[in-house]
């Protein structure tokens, strides 16, 4: 947390942290992160919490792959295209002992010239934010940096606010526009692979588009609850599964017979008396005509 009384000098709250009782013996530290770019006129709090006992982590080669996306910018193709073609010359003027030699030098002269040209991929790069917004980040992360080296109340300090709130307003709307022009290419990339029936490739294109990119999987099992790999395997037991669910259908519908239906039923076919009566007081007045119907005939 902030010491008391530092914030409300510069005139700003006191940042804190809030926890619940059944946690509050988990919390072992706090601290405050004046310098992290969160884009707020606050410092960013961090606290350390001890759940549950560490867990051992290997230790692994992280391997960063070369940025092959900025190929798509022109001017950055043929810088790399001038670039490859000056170390192929130089290359074919050299003399080798071996081809273990010759091999290592091409080898060091392609990687030195993706080194510098292209540079190495950045994984906390999310997909669909161009290269100008993260120029943009990196600038509001140093006017951060200034920031926190300056006292708020000065001019400076007041200058170092204002240019750093209006970085974070503009970062906010290329971000926005860099979505809706990513998501626009990957509809494309739809469109274009439905017309030609790749219906695969439109697919994975709607999954990028909607980050479901994991393929769901539903492992096979038999009647013990452990899973079945081998193709045969797996047909053996659709079949056995089908085979019980036509026998319990045919079981169900064999299990009773219907009843014998009744030929004559207890209806009276005789017309009431009060019926008759009408109908003959309707034959007397001439209004027999009126009272038919005519339907169609089908």
């Amino acid at each position: 947390m902030d010491i008391p009384g530092q914030r409300q000098a510069e005139g700003k709250p006191v940042d804190h942290i809030c926890i619940s009782r059944n946690w509050s013996k988990s919390l072992l530290d706090v601290r405050n992160k004046r310098g992290a770019d969160i884009g707020s006129d606050h410092h960013m709090i961090m606290g350390i919490l001890r759940i549950k006992t560490q867990k051992v982590i290997r230790k692994t080669i992280n391997r960063r792959r070369y940025n092959l996306k900025r190929l798509e910018d022109t001017e950055c193709q043929k810088t790399f295209k001038t670039k490859l073609q000056e170390g192929a010359s130089t290359l074919r003027y050299e003399v080798y002992e071996g081809a273990e030699e010759k091999w290592e030098r091409i080898k060091t002269t392609i990687q030195d010239i993706c080194e510098n040209t292209l540079g190495r991929e950045d994984n906390t790069r999310k997909d669909g934010i161009s290269d100008s917004t993260w120029k943009m980040i990196e600038r509001r992360k140093q006017t951060k940096g200034k920031m926190c080296a300056t006292y708020a109340r000065t001019r400076k300090g007041k200058e170092l606010e204002k240019e750093y709130a209006a970085l974070c307003k503009e970062i906010k709307k290329s971000v926005r526009r860099d979505h809706r022009a990513y998501a626009d290419r990957i509809v494309d990339e739809a469109q274009v692979a439905a017309n030609q029936g790749n219906i695969k490739g439109m697919f994975n294109a709607m999954r990028q588009l909607t980050n479901n990119v994991r393929p769901t999987i539903v492992l096979i099992r038999d009647k013990e609850s452990k899973s079945i790999t081998s193709i045969e395997g797996q047909i053996h037991r659709w079949k056995e599964y089908l085979e019980e669910i036509l026998s319990t259908s045919t079981t169900c519908m064999e299990r009773e017979e219907p009843a014998s239906i009744p030929t004559e039923l207890p209806i009276s076919i005789r017309p009431p008396k009060r019926e008759i009566v009408n109908a003959i007081k309707v034959r007397r007045t001439g209004k027999l005509q009126e009272q038919i119907i005519f339907q169609p005939k089908f």
